[in-house]
């Protein structure tokens, strides 16, 4: 079973009203779908976080599995401070998580995400 987080553009309000609804799913005595996300404020800002680089970070990271950032440097072949750099903002995120031994790894297999290019009403 793959393991899947949703990227969106929005507010903290709209990730209030995501959680709120299946919130009332629960209540309501329904199966809520567990919907994992993580919010940003905007395209510009989910692009500089999911840059090309990182996603190289990530898709290797996943095919690997778990290691050290150093690892990891030297698997991508880029400076390790630069790796750390894009490993922390991602860990930060939710995208990059640490297991027992404090190694990284990527829990998710999907990243789906919708760009809107209309303007917020």
């Amino acid at each position: 079973m793959s393991k899947e987080i949703k990227a969106v553009v929005g507010s903290l309000d709209s990730m209030m009203t995501d959680s709120l609804a299946a919130a009332k799913e629960l209540d309501a005595g329904k199966e809520a779908a567990v919907r994992e996300a993580i919010y940003f404020s905007s395209t510009q800002d989910m692009l500089r976080v999911l840059s090309p680089k990182r996603m190289v970070v990530l898709q290797e990271l996943h095919e690997a599995g778990a290691m050290s950032i150093r690892a990891l440097a030297q698997l991508l072949g880029r400076d390790y401070k630069n790796v750390h750099t894009d490993v922390k903002e991602l860990e930060k995120r939710g995208l990059i998580e640490r297991d027992a031994q404090k190694r990284i790894v990527a829990p998710y297999d999907v990243i789906h995400a919708d760009f809107d290019l209309r303007k917020a009403a």
